[in-house]
């Protein structure tokens, strides 16, 4: 009597691309990607925030930039009757000044305005390391727009008379200018520019 023994059963694997943990594993990677991706274009597109401190910090420091530059490019240096004002070597002071008149002077000195004269009596102090000169030209009175520089002639009947002259370091000049202007002329300011170079002082009058 034979025995007939039962065929081997043989199993066949599946592939391991096949199997659920390969599945599984494959979309969590694809999944990580995606997110990965979508965050770098977020971070990619944000708009670059300014620290507010940081900006107030910045426009501070380019207006303290901006006022020195002005200061080096010689804004107006304005002052009044009484103050004293720098400008190159020189500090001046505008003392006082007097009523408008037809004429200037005594009987023998006397003379006569075109217009009027406007008398200003000012000081003039040398501050720099050498003796420099003052000039007619230095000094000016204004009218709005239009300028006026003083009478030579008027000068030689003022017994106080400003004398254009060399001036040493450390002295002081004080006289009376006078100005001969159209009858009624409102005065504005006075103009001194201690030199060629240097930032003029502007007196106000009024």
């Amino acid at each position: 009597m034979s025995t007939t023994e039962p065929a081997a059963t043989t199993s066949t694997k599946k592939p391991f691309y096949k199997r659920w943990w390969f599945i599984l594993l494959v979309i969590i990677l694809v999944i990580a990607a995606i997110a990965g991706a979508t965050g770098s274009d977020d971070t990619d597109n944000a708009p670059t925030s300014t620290s507010p401190s940081a900006s107030s910090s910045d426009d501070q420091d380019e207006g303290t930039a901006e006022q020195a530059s002005d200061e080096e490019d010689g804004a107006e240096i304005v002052a009044g009757i009484g103050d004293t004002v720098q400008s190159g070597d020189f500090e001046i002071t505008v003392n006082s000044v007097g009523e408008p008149t037809a004429t200037i002077g005594g009987e023998v000195t006397e003379e006569t305005a075109q217009g009027e004269y406007i008398p200003v009596n000012l000081s003039l102090t040398n501050t720099g390391s050498d003796a420099a000169y003052v000039m007619n030209s230095d000094i000016e009175l204004k009218a709005g727009e239009t300028t006026y520089s003083s009478s030579t002639d008027a000068l030689f009947a003022l017994e106080d008379a400003f004398v254009f002259e060399e001036v040493n370091p450390g002295n002081t000049l004080t006289g009376t200018l006078v100005f001969d202007v159209p009858a009624g002329t409102p005065v504005d300011e006075l103009v001194f520019s201690g030199g060629i170079f240097d930032e003029a002082a502007i007196i106000k009058l009024g």
